[in-house]
């Protein structure tokens, strides 16, 4: 018999990643010898790096429930002489038969997991508060940071002024380490990477 994806197992991993991945960055944070552009570098990889680690966590969470409650999906692609669909080919079925899961705003991923497993059964709820905002907010800021492209700073720019009110945004360090004093920060008062720490743990905890 096929192995059952583990949900509860998945949460414990996800969250013992994200916990090295903040105190890792406390380590630097505390090195008196970096300097203003060093820890602009250090903190652009953390993010780098905690988004990745929202991104295989939503495609474990999706495969965990095709794995689990595949009825919906044989059903609508009118699928015969099945009645499981193992880890594997959960796996490629996000993934189109690609190389991996893409998703482009939490909206986007509530969409698909409806197309995959139905609204009933779809993992991912309506987050408390702005969540989906700091989810979506990391994805942006992060594809700025890795391709530089002028759609990806095109789609930063929007951002930064939609969402922070800023004209002339700062490059994706200094924002990052800047102090959050928005009323409804999760994080008020502190830099704002530590926000986007916490909307990643409320969002694995609710999901």
């Amino acid at each position: 018999m096929p192995k059952k994806a583990d949900v509860n197992n998945l949460r414990r991993k996800t969250e013992v990643e994200l916990s090295e991945v903040v105190a890792r960055y406390k380590k630097f944070n505390e090195l008196q010898s970096l300097t203003v552009e060093d820890n602009r570098w250090v903190v652009c990889m953390i993010l780098v790096n905690l988004q990745s680690i929202w991104e295989r966590f939503a495609e474990k969470r999706l495969v965990s429930v095709i794995n689990h409650s595949p009825d919906h999906f044989l059903l609508e692609n009118n699928v015969r002489g099945i009645k499981k669909i193992p880890v594997g080919l959960a796996f490629a079925l996000i993934r189109k038969g690609g190389k991996y899961f893409d998703f482009r705003s939490y909206n986007e991923l509530i969409e698909i997991s409806k197309r995959m497993v139905g609204v009933d059964a779809n993992p991912f709820p309506i987050l408390k508060g702005s969540l989906d905002e700091y989810l979506d907010t990391i994805a942006i800021v992060r594809n700025y940071i890795v391709h530089k492209s002028d759609s990806s700073f095109t789609s930063y720019k929007r951002r930064m002024k939609e969402k922070y009110l800023m004209s002339y945004p700062s490059g994706p360090g200094e924002f990052l380490l800047s102090i959050d004093y928005k009323d409804n920060s999760i994080k008020k008062n502190e830099p704002r990477i530590n926000g986007f720490f916490e909307a990643v743990k409320q969002a694995i905890t609710q999901i």
